[in-house]
């Protein structure tokens, strides 16, 4: 009986730590995509600047 809850137990200690690397990933994965547009914005409005200056 305590071997059973103890796999049980294991399981779900497996199941909440995958959950939680996809939820890092993910979480990464959105930061730099956030990161990549504000860059992308970045040099637009330099590159406008640029153009208006000339």
């Amino acid at each position: 009986m305590v071997r059973r809850g103890f796999r049980v137990s294991r399981c779900l200690f497996v199941l909440v730590a995958f959950f939680l690397f996809i939820g890092l990933v993910v979480v990464v994965v959105a930061a730099l995509l956030l990161l990549l547009l504000l860059l992308l914005l970045l040099l637009l409005l330099v590159f406008s600047a640029t153009l208006d200056s000339h």
